[in-house]
């Protein structure tokens, strides 16, 4: 296609619909009357106002700016070229053009209009212009009201075919218009057209992420009618929009005998598909982003804080929307759990391993989009375990935040070396080391420096904690979230239980979008050790109900702290809430001076004399 086959239209309709002025040879009928409404031409004719020139060349170097790499390039005009080419625009503006120029109100609103009839015409390249009709259509909806005469950046388009009536009206921008593949969104579709298993392979789309207002009407059609078994061809697609009453917004059967024989197979579908996501997922960034700056500038868009969420549920709503979220059959449901069922007979657990097999074994690991709640009394533990469930996720490769209230990372770096390499932490604490010790460092340090493990001990609220957990998930990756504790957290009212049930409600609903686990460490009242059995419940969590009921709850418990004759190398993990599965108890074995749980007791391990060190105080 070239600048000929689109200036070669008529001429009295899109003078007329552009709202242009027009030279004295415009105002003048085919049959020699005065003007364009046929009364003589003195009586009562309004002022012409004075028309300014846009060179030819500037017209054509904008063409090849909006269209090209679409459609064929304008060369650059010599003298006889431009005459030529300026009696064909003459007849489609209605319009004298001296010297080689199209006249106009002004040479800006000039530039403006074919600005924006050049992105009419990328909006369908296939087949424009073979009409006078076409090209009239094509001008419908650019009126002088629609055009910025200060900036070609932005103008209002119509919705394609939509001819005035219920069009969506959108600004326009040379980004949006960027990040869009009209191509490979017509190829799609075409190659569906010549192979209709292909839509097999577009899983991934929805029609929101097609560009092209009558491109999403075609492939919702198609989804439709493949979903029903529907035969596929252009008849039948046809039909189709036409029983709807949405053939003419589609393009008509024109336009899919056009996406038909324009397409050369549906072989690269695959590869289009891609690309149109991609586009989506960029637009998305680009509509983020004018949202995160209205949140910035909003006088009344809450705290620094909660600004910042904001900003990551924007972000974060992008990269959910980069994947279709389908919605399966339940016999679909059925064939993933025995998926799932048959993994578990290899040995591979629904959740994440926590190290201790049995407890793995009760709960099945700790279930992604869940919060865990490790509760207990100080000095039993509860960080400890913890610290045990990230480091072992750790060595298994994955992507692990671990939020500090209430220790630096400096201790937690030491309280893992005592696990991992043995050396009590009262060595590591006060430096009286011995060779042995240092001899089993360099193992661990290497281990360490391989691990995705971030440590963060800032006292975030909860907003900036959940901004942090997104940004993280959205950058480097994130598997599991670990925090310490739930009753440190900066809290914004003074209502205890209702911002403590405020905090586990946004953590659970954090867990569940970024669809991993967060472990939250919380602190049990004093109603426990007011009991013959010490062992705690549920009842004993400070702030519980909203606690109790969106979380599974694990509470570490060792008699042996409230009674000497008890072993101390024994603990119990009492699970008092497990979700879908049984609650219980676990034992196994616990070495404070190492900062560890462990498999089995230890029974002949023997905990440091309290007048010596504290190993509990955790």
């Amino acid at each position: 296609m070239n600048a000929d086959a689109f200036v070669s239209a008529d001429a009295e309709t899109c003078g007329r619909e552009t709202g242009e002025p027009t030279s004295p040879k415009a105002e003048s009928d085919s049959n020699g009357n005065g003007g364009l409404s046929g009364k003589p031409k003195n009586a009562n004719v309004p002022r012409r106002r004075k028309t300014h020139g846009v060179p030819l060349q500037e017209i054509a170097d904008l063409y090849n700016e909006v269209l090209g790499g679409r459609l064929p390039s304008v060369q650059v005009l010599n003298d006889t070229r431009k005459r030529a080419i300026a009696n064909r625009w003459c007849e489609m503006l209605g319009t004298a053009a001296p010297n080689g120029k199209v006249r106009f109100g002004d040479k800006e609103t000039g530039l403006a209009w074919f600005a924006g009839f050049f992105r009419k015409v990328a909006m369908n390249p296939f087949g424009w212009a073979k009409t006078k009709q076409d090209l009239r259509s094509a001008s419908i909806g650019f009126s002088r009201r629609a055009i910025s005469s200060k900036s070609l950046n932005g103008i209002r388009l119509n919705e394609p075919g939509g001819k005035g009536k219920g069009m969506n009206r959108i600004e326009e921008t040379e980004a949006v218009q960027s990040l869009a593949s009209v191509g490979a969104e017509q190829n799609i579709l075409g190659g569906i057209l010549i192979e209709p298993t292909a839509i097999t392979r577009c899983a991934i789309l929805t029609p929101e992420k097609f560009y092209q207002a009558q491109h999403r009407i075609i492939f919702r059609a198609l989804l439709d009618m493949a979903a029903a078994n529907e035969p596929i061809d252009i008849i039948t697609l046809n039909d189709k929009l036409e029983a709807r009453g949405e053939a003419e917004n589609a393009g008509g059967l024109a336009y899919l005998i056009d996406l038909n024989q324009n397409t050369p197979s549906a072989k690269n579908i695959s590869r289009y598909v891609g690309i149109v996501n991609d586009r989506f997922v960029e637009r998305g960034l680009l509509k983020a982003s004018a949202a995160i700056e209205k949140i910035a500038v909003s006088k009344d868009g809450g705290t620094v804080a909660e600004k910042l969420s904001k900003a990551a549920d924007e972000l974060a709503a992008v990269g959910k929307d980069a994947v279709k979220r389908e919605t399966k059959t339940f016999g679909q449901t059925v064939e993933d759990l025995i998926g799932g069922l048959d993994k578990r007979l290899d040995g591979v657990r629904f959740g994440l391993p926590t190290g201790l097999m049995k407890l793995d074994g009760m709960t099945g690991g700790l279930p992604d989009g869940n919060l865990i709640v490790i509760a207990a009394r100080p000095s039993m533990g509860k960080t400890v375990l913890a610290e045990n469930i990230a480091r072992f996720a750790l060595k298994q490769g994955k992507a692990v935040h671990f939020q500090s209230y209430e220790m630096s990372a400096v201790e937690l770096a030491r309280r893992g070396m005592a696990a991992e390499c043995n050396i009590p932490m009262q060595n590591l604490k006060t430096g009286n080391l011995t060779q042995s010790d240092y001899a089993n460092m360099p193992i661990y340090v290497s281990q360490a420096k391989e691990w995705k493990f971030d440590v963060n001990c800032d006292l975030l609220n909860v907003d900036e904690l959940c901004f942090l957990a997104k940004e993280k998930k959205l950058t480097t990756g994130l598997d599991l979230l670990v925090v310490d504790h739930l009753h440190i957290m900066p809290r914004a009212g003074r209502d205890e239980v209702a911002e403590l049930g405020n905090i586990s409600r946004r953590l659970k609903n954090l867990a569940a979008e970024l669809n991993i686990p967060v472990v939250l460490v919380a602190q049990l009242n004093r109603g426990n050790t007011k009991q013959a059995d010490k062992r705690p419940n549920m009842a004993d969590i400070r702030g519980s109900g909203a606690i109790e009921q969106d979380a599974n709850i694990i509470m570490p418990h060792r008699e042996s702290y409230y009674d000497g004759n008890e072993n101390p190398s024994i603990a119990e993990l009492i699970i008092a809430k497990n979700r879908d599965g049984e609650t219980g108890t676990v034992v196994c074995g616990w070495k404070g001076q190492f900062m560890k749980f462990e498999e089995e007791p230890d029974l002949a391990w023997q905990a440091p004399k309290h007048d010596e060190y504290d190993p509990y105080s955790v």
